[in-house]
């Protein structure tokens, strides 16, 4: 609904409101949690630090940690966008 009224209002400013959208995702994405890129960087810089990578055990763990947390995230979003529906 946004976006249909930017580009009724000028294509610049919906070019504009894209490119937002675009650098809000690469934010996003690099959030040090496993599942994402940020997390595969801060095992990168671990790895460079203590010159030994860590055990693909810990980095199962911490991703599905991650997972858990970003789906758990997700859940509760989606479970408050659907309680604003049956607000009075």
């Amino acid at each position: 609904n946004a976006a249909v009224q930017i580009v009724k209002h000028s294509v610049p400013q919906f070019l504009m409101f894209l490119a937002f959208l675009s650098v809000n995702l690469a934010v996003l994405n690099f959030l040090p949690i496993p599942v994402l890129d940020g997390g595969h960087m801060v095992f990168l810089l671990w790895g460079a630090v203590t010159r030994r990578r860590p055990s693909e055990r810990i980095v199962i763990g911490a991703s599905y940690i991650g997972m858990a947390f970003l789906l758990s995230l997700m859940v509760f979003v989606i479970v408050l966008d659907i309680g604003r529906w049956f607000k009075p």
